[in-house]
């Protein structure tokens, strides 16, 4: 897990609502609540269960044969969660390096196979049987967790004996640790699917500053809280599945394991059913009774004396010219159990940091320092707290530290206590709405800390007091203003460290230097008969590791489940629209039973927009809610109280483009969650955002394009928003629509040329005025849009007052203009071109790519259908993709998915050792079915129509979750049950529906000639990857090479026909010099150049 996506949350209990009697009566019958709330049998000691306010029940048990944990969580709802979480450490020792990665190796090991399921990928084959997307897993510091969701309970029964063998006995075979973790290749290169997953990762910026600010606060190396539980890569490389073996017999011990349970479970069925596979599983470790300490508590955290100098810097590779850093500073947290410290503290860094008026928030992203700022802690033996600093303006990375401590100390002590209410207040909200949607999952963090650190990880009443933050928030609002100070005075005076992270073109080029004479050594040490050798061990593993199971083991192993126990659990949407009284007007209302929250939505099409006003979509968002803006009486509030009143009133708020997902890229969305009976602000917040906010605040503006510039500069770094980026563009017509056109390259080049019309300069020559007109008319093509309002929430009870806010957005809203009812072909790039683009950040790492072809049309289910379940069967945990590509350590990742609203099929590969192979491996597997070589297995095609429709459920599991795709369906022009017909066109797609879905849809994705694809790699290897990604073998297309993407778009400008102001002149763009600059996939679109497209395919484990 990121550590900087890890902000403090606590999650607060809900009141009571009217379901909870219906709930509890519920969990009676199916005999979840039995008798008196403690009770003790022969296998299990049961702990008093914890009933919440939200209406979920919390029980405990211990194993008393073994001392494995179970924790149940009942709560309603159709899907049911498995946590199986395994308490594990890295720390040097006299076998193993803290670094060596042992926790992440074994993670995917496990997954390889077990004693009484010998072979490779069953266990994912047989949780789609159960009606689950596959498996899953993470490796944290401290843990190790599995996962597994099913719809409905019945296959979780089914599935957790299969799932417990494969912890307590995996295979562990030379095999399997040689494909999935690292092997040398016929051609000297290092690879593997869990090498190449960390050779992409631990040179990002991000991971670069973490490792140092933990090694920075946990020096003792008898500590493993410093450890690279990943594996360093120069680890990898000598690591042996020896160690992995002994790993394994040390920590993953029943003692240190506990399964958590969420859903609607029967509490004695799941008791058996462990109990059989803990007695099956864990014979050995029985009889051997030995007893070798709880992780974590065998070994102290010693005290912290901060380095002499607390300042520590380092590099991350980057191309030249690279403008963004990232700081982190640092200080040793409390030490566990300390719940209402870290509750005061977490409001605390709210307060500071939260919102556009917070002070840190002022001080560092208003004046264009950094784009963001955020907190962020972990709970362990002794915590910590960290202070990021995102995409942070390299000439400003070394005056962080000082400058934070200039902004608390010019705080002084005084705290707004006004202003912290509402702080804990919004709080309250929002983790009060959190709860609501699924009240299981918001407390699985607090038991996971508690098995894992309490001194007793059987006491509830510990555990009681670490899963109720409302309680202790409540505690919270009573701290007095000095309290505060107090809090606020130790915060500047408490020991830290910073951590500054800067760019290097240096340390790339370096990191390309070293990896190329690496490999080039390794071809020396090998020789030929080596590299033969390697090659011949490598076709070896994988042909044993591809050893398919008994037919029998697959059907018989599980009884598939119905899906209808889970189809009756999903929340419905009653979904009613209302055409107002103006054409292109529409109104809908969205009811969902049980909710304390309404919504209000705008969405505003942009299709009669002019380009030139379009551009500016991406800076409008950013300013809505963070100007000041003129009230009914005309006076102007300034910013800071208008954004606190915006958070005290709301749940949450939002305004964009494309909010909705694919298809939805040219609405502009205005939104925001309310508390029942605050439903009348969702206008007010419209208004103030399309009428009321003063645009040309100079302040706030150039606060906004600083922090857009800086995101938009990081994300040129990441090697997939380059792939994605490079296949939108070469795949839409920015004339036609926002998915062509709001690109983070030629935004940053609009950005650059803003800057020059805000500066004296601009105001001098008149390009601010031009500037602030176009953004003044964008908004006012906005109000003449055509539009659809909505309103959601629990309106069951029969009254009508979300009519009125409904009116008053339409009342808001002006004549529409009859041009605004036009619509455009948004794809028009023609097909067989590819495009290889140089990333810096990616020397010495992985490549990602992006394949595109035409699909099939939104309205014909029937077709989407069948080629759901075909892309399902190919790329299922363990099946044809899985095996064929990730499995032989061609890439962590690949992926094929449907657009339907783009009428677009997609191939992805993520973090790729070999993109050129990778392809290949999955061309042959689609090729083989269409020329009907492989035939299609009915068990897996089964399966695969169960794990789609698994999938399908949990998109409407929640309220909140059904609310969203009931909107989705709304602007797309889908019927309200679009997603019932769908769940039921997927449960009768027969085999030769699936082949005929591959024929017409997959085999044209891959032929070069039919298909757009990109590619972000390396600058070194861009030739190489180039040439090896072609698939045509007649080299009927050609490939682009872009060796930096922001060079490429920079000479499109100056291009521009002379009488066409450009950036070079200083002037803003216009729509001719912007549309150039937005095509400039552009030397490539000559001569009908191919083009290469990569896409973020996210990975299925960590």
């Amino acid at each position: 897990k990121s550590k900087k996506q890890k902000q403090t949350t606590y999650f607060l209990k809900e009141a009571m609502n009217l379901n909870s009697a219906a709930e509890h009566l519920t969990k009676v019958v199916t005999g979840v609540v039995s008798g008196p709330s403690k009770e003790t049998t022969d296998e299990w000691n049961e702990m008093e269960s914890i009933d919440l306010e939200s209406g979920a029940e919390v029980r405990s048990w211990t194993h008393v044969k073994t001392g494995a944990r179970l924790r149940l969580v009942y709560t309603m709802g159709p899907m049911v969660n498995l946590y199986a979480v395994v308490a594990t450490e890295a720390i040097t020792n006299a076998w193993s390096h803290c670094d060596d990665g042992l926790p992440h190796t074994l993670e995917h090991l496990i997954f390889l196979g077990s004693k009484n399921f010998p072979y490779k990928g069953v266990l994912d084959k047989l949780a789609n049987r159960c009606l689950a997307r596959g498996t899953n897993a993470w490796t944290d510091v401290d843990h190790t967790a599995y996962t597994a969701t099913t719809a409905g309970s019945k296959g979780m029964l089914e599935l957790l004996p299969i799932y417990i063998d494969h912890i307590l006995q995996p295979t562990l075979t030379d095999a399997g640790f040689l494909t999935e973790v690292h092997h040398i290749t016929g051609e000297g290169e290092d690879k593997g699917v869990v090498y190449c997953e960390m050779q992409g990762r631990e040179t990002t910026a991000e991971s670069i500053a973490e490792r140092a600010c933990l090694q920075a606060l946990y020096p003792d190396k008898s500590c493993g809280y410093a450890s690279e539980t990943g594996g360093m890569c120069q680890n990898l490389r000598e690591l042996t599945n020896e160690q992995v073996r002994r790993y394994h017999q040390q920590f993953y011990r029943p003692q240190n394991l506990c399964l958590i349970v969420t859903g609607c479970v029967n509490a004695q069925e799941l008791l058996s059913i462990c109990h059989q596979a803990l007695m099956t599983s864990a014979q050995h470790q029985i009889k051997e009774q030995v007893d070798l300490g709880r992780p974590w508590h065998t070994s102290t955290v010693s005290a912290w004396i901060p380095p002499q100098d607390r300042i520590v810097r380092v590099e991350f590779p980057a191309a030249q010219g690279e403008e963004t850093g990232v700081a982190v500073l640092a200080w040793r947290g409390t030490n566990y159990g300390s719940y209402f410290e870290d509750a005061k503290q977490a409001m605390l860094w709210s307060y500071l940091t939260d919102g556009a008026a917070s002070p840190l928030t002022r001080a560092f992203v208003n004046s264009g320092d950094c784009s963001g700022v955020f907190p962020a802690a972990e709970s362990f033996t002794t915590g910590y707290r960290q202070l990021w600093f995102e995409d942070v303006d390299e000439s400003k990375l070394e005056s962080i530290d000082s400058k934070f401590q200039a902004v608390v100390e010019a705080i002084n002590g005084q705290i707004d206590v006004k202003r912290m209410r509402d702080v804990v207040q919004r709080a309250k909200r929002r983790t009060t709405a959190a709860i609501e949607d699924d009240p299981a999952t918001t407390v699985v963090t607090p038991i996971l800390k508690h098995f894992l650190y309490a001194e007793d990880m059987d006491d509830t009443d510990t555990l009681a007091e670490s899963i109720d933050p409302l309680r202790l928030l409540e505690m919270v609002e009573k701290v007095d203003a000095a309290e505060w100070r107090r809090s606020l005075l130790d915060l500047v005076k408490k020991p830290r460290i910073a951590v500054l992270a800067r760019p290097s073109a240096t340390v790339a080029d370096t990191q390309r230097d070293e990896e190329l004479e690496r490999i080039e050594n390794m071809r020396k040490t090998l020789g030929s008969d080596g590299l033969k050798l390697k090659t011949a061990q490598l076709e070896e593993a994988v042909q044993i590791n591809e050893k398919p199971p008994p037919p029998e083991m697959l059907r018989d192993a599980v009884q598939p489940p119905d899906i209808k126990e889970a189809i009756a659990k999903m929340f419905s949407v009653q979904h009613e629209t209302i055409h107002g009284p103006v054409i292109g007007r529409k109104q809908v209302i969205d009811i969902v039973q049980g909710t304390k929250f309404c919504r209000l939505d705008l969405a505003l099409s942009t299709h009669h927009i002019p380009l030139r006003l379009r551009q500016y979509l991406p800076l409008l968002s950013e300013l809505v809610f963070k100007c000041p803006y003129y009230d009914q009486d005309g006076a102007l509030v300034p910013y800071d109280i208008a954004v606190e009143e915006l958070r005290r009133e709301t749940v949450t708020y939002s305004a964009g483009w494309g909010l909705g997902g694919s298809g939805t890229g040219d609405i502009f969305f205005i939104g925001s969650k309310l508390e029942n009976g605050n439903l009348n602000f969702g206008p007010r917040l419209a208004k103030r955002a399309l009428i009321e906010t003063k645009l040309d605040d100079q302040d706030r503006l150039i606060a906004a394009v600083s922090k857009l510039a800086l995101e938009f500069s990081t994300d040129l770094r990441d090697g997939s928003s380059v792939a994605r980026m490079s296949l939108r563009a070469a795949t839409f017509a920015a004339e036609n629509t926002n998915e062509g056109l709001l690109l983070a390259a030629p935004q940053r080049l609009l950005l650059d040329a803003i800057k020059k019309a805000l500066s004296p300069w601009g105001r001098l020559s008149g390009a601010r005025k031009t500037f602030l007109s176009e953004l003044e008319a964008l908004r006012k093509a906005l109000l003449v849009a055509p539009a659809c309002c909505r309103v959601a929430g629990d309106f069951s009870n029969g009254t009508t007052f979300h009519q009125r806010p409904l009116d008053e957005l339409a009342s808001m809203l002006g004549e529409i203009t009859p041009s605004s009812h036009t619509q455009k072909n948004s794809i028009i790039r023609p097909w067989g071109r590819r495009i290889a683009i140089g990333v810096a950040s990616l020397e010495g790492g992985s490549a990602f790519m992006a394949r595109c072809a035409p699909g099939p049309a939104i309205d014909d289910v029937d077709a989407l259908a069948s080629l759901a379940v075909v892309i399902e069967y190919l790329t299922a945990l363990e099946g044809d993709f899985w095996t064929k590509i990730r499995g032989t350590g061609l890439a962590y990742g690949a992926s094929l998915r449907t657009d339907a609203a783009s009428s677009l099929v997609h191939f992805g590969l993520y973090r790729s050792a070999d993109p050129g192979k990778a392809l290949r491996a999955a061309a042959d597997v689609v090729l083989a079915y269409s020329r009907r070589e492989l035939e299609i297995r009915h068990v897996d095609l089964d399966n695969a129509r169960g794990s789609l429709a698994s999938g399908l459920v949990a998109a409407e599991k929640t309220r909140s979750a059904a609310l969203a795709s009931a909107w989705r369906r709304e602007l797309l022009g889908l019927e309200s049950d679009r997603h019932v017909k769908f769940l039921t066109a997927v449960a009768n797609v027969t085999e030769d529906q699936a082949l005929n879905a591959l024929d017409t849809w997959l085999v044209p994705l891959f032929s070069d000639a039919f298909s757009i694809t990109t590619i972000a790699c390396a600058p070194a290897k861009l030739k190489t990857i180039a040439t090896a990604t072609a698939l045509d073998e007649n080299g009927s297309t050609k490939v682009a090479i872009v060796p930096d993407i922001m060079t490429t778009f920079k000479r499109a400008t100056t291009r521009s026909q002379p009488n066409i102001p450009v950036l070079a002149n200083d002037t803003l763009l216009t729509p001719r010099s912007f549309v150039k600059k937005v095509s400039v996939l552009l030397p490539l679109a000559v001569a009908g150049v191919a083009i290469t497209v990569i896409v973020l395919n996210r990975a299925k484990r960590s």
